[in-house]
């Protein structure tokens, strides 16, 4: 734009607001747009017809390709189908090729942080337990330095005797 405007300095002084409206185009979306433009109003529905394919499960291939033949049938875009079918299909390709590539990357991100967060529960839960562990053998020797016996011991800490009896051990006690 500066370049039609050779010797001034208008991309200096000038300058522009501008507003953007957003459109829902979605099939059920917008009526007073899509009344006043019918070609808008069956891309929505050609698009429409297609996520439905896809998400019936049908294979991209077999859900471009009927939908395409079904709009044809039902008039909608039918002359543009007719006439540029191959660039459409191939377009459509490569536009859903790249949204599953999107939706791929998504879910590997979020499977890498739900293993990165089972990961560090599984830190946690191991750190607690052998701060547990430890909290729970101060408690059994301080129950000893009490005379308390092993049974007396394993009824107020809510253990096995065994377990009492290993942990004085350990302690050469």
């Amino acid at each position: 734009m500066t370049d039609s405007m050779a010797g001034t300095n208008a991309s200096k002084v000038s300058s522009a607001e501008f507003t953007a409206h957003m459109i829902n185009i979605n099939a059920g979306h917008s009526a007073k747009i899509m009344n006043r433009c019918p070609l808008l109003h069956q891309y929505s529905l050609f698009v429409a017809a297609l996520r439905q394919k896809i998400s019936d499960g049908l294979s991209l291939g077999d859900a471009i390709e009927e939908t395409i033949t079904e709009c044809i049938e039902k008039d909608i875009l039918a002359d543009i189908l007719r006439e540029h079918r191959a660039e459409v299909t191939d377009m459509l390709f490569k536009e859903y090729d790249s949204a599953a590539h999107i939706a791929s990357e998504k879910e590997i991100s979020y499977e890498e942080g739900f293993e990165n967060g089972l990961r560090q529960a599984e830190q946690d839960i191991t750190k607690e337990k052998e701060r547990a562990d430890k909290l729970l053998t101060s408690l059994i020797l301080s129950y000893h330095a009490q005379n308390k016996s092993p049974e007396e011991i394993a009824a107020l800490c809510e253990q096995s005797i065994d377990f009492v009896l290993d942990v004085l051990k350990k302690h050469n006690l």
